[in-house]
């Protein structure tokens, strides 16, 4: 549950800086996001890549019913009832997001199948730091689309750190061995 209130949000009841929130997000997607795909390099060989595909999703779909169970009953616990806690959660808003949040939940999957690919064919090492080139196509989008950095001395600073993260992406996929 967030509540804004400039740079700070109440998360979870308790009140929170923005931008440590942020990067307490960002660390936890790296460190599961960048091992998420450790679990198929253990599976049997014949599970592996495009089979791979299904159990995967399984597992999101699992997470995300678990994550909305979770936060039911952290709502109920705090309003002392599960009615009160059900209508504590936020509106769906179905008439507005079902179309934007199928078509990321599409471009996230179709995605996750590339980086599958990647990771099968290439290895965890290589093939994980290739596929964070997303971070330089949504920067391109934050900056480009949504004003996200402005300042021409901003911006030159973000285009330098993504041709610096581009060349290591580069160098890094010249150390797979065939």
């Amino acid at each position: 549950e967030l509540a804004n209130t400039g740079n700070t949000v109440q998360f979870f009841g308790m009140q929170c800086d923005r931008k440590v929130l942020g990067l307490m997000g960002a660390a936890m997607d790296g460190i599961l996001g960048g091992s998420n795909l450790i679990p198929m390099k253990i599976a049997p060989s014949i599970d592996r890549g495009a089979d791979y595909i299904i159990s995967f999703a399984i597992g999101a779909a699992i997470a995300t019913v678990a994550g909305w169970i979770l936060r039911f009953l952290m709502a109920s616990h705090r309003k002392q009832s599960f009615e009160a806690g059900f209508k504590s959660l936020p509106s769906m808003h179905l008439t507005k997001i079902l179309l934007p949040g199928a078509l990321s939940g599409t471009l996230w999957s179709i995605g996750n199948i590339g980086q599958i690919m990647s990771v099968t064919f290439l290895g965890e090492t290589i093939g994980m730091s290739i596929v964070q080139s997303q971070m330089i196509i949504s920067g391109i989008l934050g900056i480009v689309w949504f004003d996200e950095i402005q300042g021409r001395k901003k911006i030159i600073g973000w285009v330098l750190s993504a041709v610096v993260t581009f060349i290591g992406i580069i160098c890094l996929s010249g150390e797979h061995k065939s």
